[in-house]
């Protein structure tokens, strides 16, 4: 099928929760008294009290319902438990008829347990404004056969990883954070942060990697993907000394106690006890988590910035196989990527209510008279989750051009060489199959700091060289030499 090429098109919906998704498949009564058939469509929101997600799912229904010819009920799932919520759903007969895929893990799982729907000759038909806006190449991780199953988003897909951290905390102890050129720095930074506040949380998440790991990780391209010689990334100093780190923050105190609880894990900037995490970065980065939070919000970058295949995994919608509408679930998709107004609804909330326009022109808003960032029913500042992000009104403080920034980012980073590379294990089967199963086991461990690093390590590299891992990435080398010569005749 024919894909467009966006070329930047720029223009000036939450407390539901675990809801049980009534009406999946359903119809309702239109105003003229004909029966309209209703879509459920499942998202993420951040914890908020007070959520409006009711009136917002309203107001989204009034508006498209006449558009697409069908209601919509919106269902809004908390962020950290959206995965386990959703894996409920799949292994149910019925899943929502639209839902956010948050990783490509959870794409590929219910793509292989028939939940997805194949989408292309719908988005031929009723998707053009998305064909039109999303490029090519971000389709890749959703394709099969040259047959798209999902949709990704239109927000920051490449970064650079680093440390974001609190501007007034780091001034307010004397923490010299230009000091830090590596992620290892970090932890003098954690020891005079925790000698001077020992009740503040120094690191939050652990989002950072400089390696594209091609899908499963075994066998991977280090640094910014451009030398194309695969490594075992398990042996490697660099994937070695990480962990050996993150035990040592562990021993120290310096991490994050999941006994806290969940909601401060990614939305740092909602818990003032946390002083930072790691993080990808993208132009929109500081100045959201800034205004999310209401202070200065800083970011030390200690990778290359570049545009991995992972990069472009995540922050997808599909539609269920289980859907009885399909043609209505694409119609409101290509609104969300196309249609200003839905974004702006979903992102924002209600004009008057929860925002209002300061800046007609330039497309700038503030919060509506009267209120504030706790006193807001729908302040989410999460407007990468939401179709095409590069339609929402820009919020002020923000930079004017900060989704122009955003776009120019990603179109210019450096792409790993592996983008577009997808490995068929058959070849090494039993040998692929024994490797997952060595990291299913060792990976979580590792993960939440459990056990002895250096018993672990050694474990894991131990028993994937017996498992076979040196044959599987010579087959991964041989296939991706062959996709690289491929690609190269392509451009001659």
């Amino acid at each position: 099928m024919a894909i467009g090429k966006r070329k930047g098109k720029l223009a000036g919906i939450a407390g539901i929760g675990m809801m049980v998704f009534l009406g999946i498949g359903g119809r309702l009564l239109a105003d003229s008294g004909t029966e309209l058939p209703m879509i459920t469509v499942a998202s993420v929101k951040v914890e908020q009290e007070n959520f409006a997600g009711e009136e917002i799912s309203h107001a989204l229904d009034e508006y498209v319902s006449p558009l697409i010819g069908a209601h919509v009920r919106l269902e809004f799932l908390e962020i950290e438990r959206y995965a386990q919520i959703m894996n409920r759903y799949a292994a149910s007969d019925v899943m929502p008829d639209v839902f956010l895929m948050l990783s490509n893990s959870s794409y590929r799982q219910w793509k292989e347990e028939g939940k997805m729907r194949n989408l292309s000759s719908l988005l031929e038909q009723y998707g053009q404004g998305i064909l039109n806006e999303v490029p090519e190449e971000y389709f890749g991780s959703y394709m099969e056969e040259r047959e798209i199953y999902a949709i990704p988003c239109l927000n920051d897909r490449a970064h650079a990883f680093g440390f974001e951290y609190r501007k007034e905390i780091a001034k307010r102890y004397g923490l010299p954070m230009e000091k830090v050129k590596q992620v290892s720095d970090l932890t003098e930074i954690f020891e005079m942060l925790k000698e001077k506040n020992p009740d503040m949380i120094a690191c939050s998440n652990l989002y950072y990697s400089d390696w594209d790991v091609m899908g499963d990780g075994l066998g991977v391209l280090m640094g910014d993907g451009q030398n194309p010689e695969i490594v075992n990334l398990y042996e490697t100093e660099e994937y070695q000394d990480y962990y050996r780190l993150l035990y040592l923050w562990e021993e120290e105190g310096y991490l994050l106690d999941e006994d806290i609880g969940y909601r401060s894990i990614n939305n740092f900037v909602s818990s003032p006890e946390i002083f930072g995490k790691m993080a990808g970065y993208h132009p929109a980065l500081l100045p959201i988590d800034s205004v999310d939070s209401g202070e200065d919000i800083g970011f030390i970058p200690l990778t290359p910035t570049v545009m991995r295949e992972t990069d472009l995994n995540g922050n997808a919608y599909g539609i269920s196989s289980s859907c009885q509408y399909p043609e209505a679930a694409m119609k409101f998709l290509n609104l969300m990527f196309s249609d200003p107004k839905v974004v702006n609804l979903l992102c924002y909330g209600i004009e008057g209510e929860h925002y209002q326009v300061i800046d007609h022109e330039k497309g700038i808003i503030d919060y509506a008279d009267g209120v504030t960032r706790r006193t807001s029913t729908y302040s989410q500042f999460r407007t990468y989750h939401w179709g095409n992000q590069h339609l929402a009104y820009v919020w002020k403080g923000f930079p004017e051009d900060v989704w122009e920034q955003e776009i120019q980012y990603n179109d210019t980073a450096p792409r790993s060489l592996a983008n577009g590379f997808q490995f068929n294990p058959e070849p090494v089967q039993e040998e692929y199959g024994d490797c997952l199963s060595v990291t299913s086991r060792y990976l979580p461990l590792l993960e939440r700091r459990e056990g002895h690093v250096e018993s672990l390590l050694e474990e894991m590299t131990r028993q994937l060289n017996e498992a076979g891992i040196d044959r599987v990435i010579q087959e991964k080398q041989r296939q991706f030499d062959a996709y690289l010569e491929a690609k190269a005749n392509e451009k001659s």
